[in-house]
């Protein structure tokens, strides 16, 4: 800071130690460069490299980590899908989107490739029981009961693509179909067979899995320590015919006896179809004997994923056959499990009603991945600020950059303090995401990296010139987070192809802008005569801001300096702005009216004479007044007490000095 200081400072070859000193200097920290703070601030503190996810097994937790997967590529990663019998409720948008952040952050933010497969479940109980209610009810008239449950399936399928699209959750990268994977099932279920781990029942011909055996050859069954001592929870969510057959209550359904229209042959078994849990075991192996990743709903967890262990890893040989667990919490709906079977559910076309995609990733986000969550307004409102917050932010700060100098000021103290800020978001962001995908961590890093950013525009914009490029930096970081959760668009071809017409679009509008502002300032500038002249013109003017504009989507403002501002914004919420301004003034003019006619009574309520004022003003209230117009009798004749009458007289008195005031100015 000083002579003395500097000249000394210039003796230390040791980078290290040059720095080491700035650090324990006595100098304010404001007169030292920032990035000398950011070198090595904390000595013992390690880079976090790891991802850890909790290995949702009974034994220890598991490093879920970029370093362990850098030699995997692709990482294959198994989702349970949905059984397409009805449509999809905000539970499985909960859970879905909540899969598809994740797998968004491990591509493009960890940039490990993935090789992402999911099921589709269009064949099982809940199907056929929707067939017979469709026939019941007249609808799906097909030829065979196979046919209708194919077209069922499909329709609902369809609807659920659908839903997925609306939420901009990517697709998986091969989907895998029960019913097109009959003979994948079959072959796993006859080599369980060969091999001793299931069985055939005496008197259906159904096939069990044969969990003792799994036991006794030392591989462990129950990962996840939920096992049941109930009979009923046993059956896995399957109707089974025949459970006497049964070994052991933990042996479960491989291929269910089904002589209908529903049921598939088997070459020397009996006619039939798969067992719940075997369809992913059998789809699953398209990603060969181990899995890196296999996700799913908190209520997989036993029976469906304890049974795909125990029979995979019988089928496979291995007792790793999944590295890692993800196990997406509930959505909960007054108080219990949203669910389609329970009709206990808000579908995702109604809920989409209510809240855009953006609103509804918003909430996903703010929540753990295993945690349950209870779907509610204050819930969905809370995700409505959120995203809020950061549109307002893009739409502000681009608004600003658009519009600012090229030149670029010197960086002072609030734009130093706002850069280490930014330095400081991404070390958080990336810590959380690392630590078991923390997501409402790393989106509460960046929501208070926006609020110190509008602190920075607003107080340090009034009296020095911004840093745009930092102010780019970060609405660009921002934007790229965003991207990374999926928030928006995966546009196909070069980025320029879209920036090109948007670039286009500004400079015509800036262009635009400028011509309405000179326009309106030479009609509203010069005497009361010109302007009424121009009044056709300034109203043009204030009708292509207020209607035409906003129907594209671009919000124009006035400034007092004459000058405005423009940027680009969804339509509806700038209409909707609009309306509420002209509600606002519609309702300052009614108060405004209001005021104007009490003041107008006020007055001539002052020029009332004092001896008529209670007569007049009070018409009807008193029956008989004293020598000085002051109520001695109420309107009934009874006469007043000595207080009341003291209090009238004070009223009289003080508008008797209004009144002479009046006067006296008139």
């Amino acid at each position: 800071h000083t002579p003395h200081h500097l000249s000394s400072l210039t003796k230390f070859a040791n980078l290290h130690h040059l720095i080491s000193l700035l650090q324990k200097s006595p100098f304010p920290s404001s007169l030292v460069p920032s990035f000398i703070h950011r070198i090595n601030m904390s000595p013992t503190r390690k880079t976090k490299n790891t991802l850890h996810l909790l290995k949702q097994l009974k034994s220890h937790p598991a490093a879920f980590s970029a370093t362990k997967y850098r030699h995997v590529n692709p990482i294959k990663w198994y989702n349970c899908g949905p059984t397409v019998y009805s449509d999809s409720h905000m539970g499985h948008a909960r859970n879905y989107l909540t899969i598809d952040i994740l797998r968004r952050i491990v591509e493009n933010f960890f940039n490990l490739e993935c090789y992402f497969v999911q099921n589709i479940t269009d064949l099982d109980d809940k199907l056929i029981n929707r067939v017979h209610e469709c026939k019941k009810e007249g609808k799906h008239e097909s030829r065979t009961d196979a046919s209708a449950l194919k077209n069922i399936a499909m329709e609902f399928e369809e609807s659920y693509w659908k839903d997925m699209e609306a939420l901009h959750i990517k697709k998986p990268n091969h989907i895998l179909r029960v019913t097109e994977h009959m003979h994948e099932i079959q072959d796993m279920v006859t080599k369980l067979l060969t091999d001793g781990y299931a069985y055939v029942g005496k008197d259906s011909g159904s096939i069990y899995f044969h969990t003792k055996k799994l036991i006794d050859d030392g591989y462990k069954y129950d990962h996840f320590g939920l096992c049941c001592t109930d009979a009923e929870q046993w059956r896995g969510g399957e109707e089974i015919i025949g459970t006497h057959e049964k070994h052991s209550a933990k042996d479960f359904v491989l291929w269910k006896r089904d002589t209908s229209d529903f049921g598939y042959s088997f070459k020397g078994h009996v006619k039939g179809r798969p067992g719940w849990h075997i369809e992913c075991s059998a789809m699953s192996s398209i990603l060969g004997p181990h899995i890196d990743v296999h996700s799913g709903g908190i209520d997989l967890q036993f029976p469906h994923h304890t049974n795909e262990i125990a029979q995979s890893q019988a089928y496979h040989h291995t007792k790793s056959w999944v590295r890692d667990w993800i196990h997406v919490g509930h959505l909960h709906i007054q108080g219990l499990k949203m669910s389609k079977s329970t009709k206990n559910f808000t579908s995702i076309q109604e809920g989409l009603k209510q809240h855009d995609a953006r609103v509804v990733r918003m909430m996903a986000l703010q929540h753990n991945f295993a945690d349950s969550v209870h779907y509610s307004p204050d819930l969905m409102q809370h995700a409505v600020d959120m995203e809020r917050l950061f549109r307002e932010y893009f739409l502000k700060t681009t608004g600003i950059i658009r519009h600012a100098s090229k030149l670029t000021p010197k960086p002072g103290l609030p734009s130093i303090q706002l850069r280490q800020k930014l330095w400081e978001t991404k070390d958080s962001v990336r810590d959380a995401l690392l630590d078991n995908f923390d997501t409402p961590r790393a989106l509460f890093a960046m929501a208070e990296l926006v609020k110190y950013a509008n602190r920075y525009e607003q107080q340090t914009g009034i009296t020095v010139q911004l840093d745009n490029i930092l102010l780019q930096d970060i609405a660009v970081y921002l934007t790229q987070m965003f991207r990374i959760f999926g928030f928006m668009d995966d546009r196909i071809g070069y980025s320029s192809d879209q920036l090109g017409g948007s670039e286009t679009a500004s400079s015509l509008m800036d262009a635009f802008s400028q011509f309405r502002a000179d326009i309106r300032q030479l009609a509203t500038t010069g005497n009361d005569t010109h302007t009424k002249e121009m009044r056709p013109i300034i109203t043009a003017c204030d009708e292509v801001r207020n209607s035409t504009l906003p129907e594209l989507g671009v919000r124009l403002e006035d400034l007092p300096d004459g000058k405005s501002i423009w940027k680009f914004q969804n339509p509806e919420e700038i209409l909707n702005d609009i309306a509420t301004q002209k509600e606002q003034e519609l309702l300052r003019k009614k108060h405004g009216e209001m005021a104007r006619e009490k003041q107008r009574e006020r007055s001539e309520q002052l020029r009332i004479a004092p001896r008529d004022y209670f007569k007049t003003v009070f018409s009807g209230e008193y029956s008989k007044y004293d020598m000085e117009g002051i109520p001695t009798h109420d309107a009934s004749g009874e006469e007043l007490s000595k207080s009341k009458q003291k209090k009238l007289k004070k009223l009289l008195d003080k508008h008797t000095s209004a009144h002479a005031k009046v006067n006296q100015e008139s």
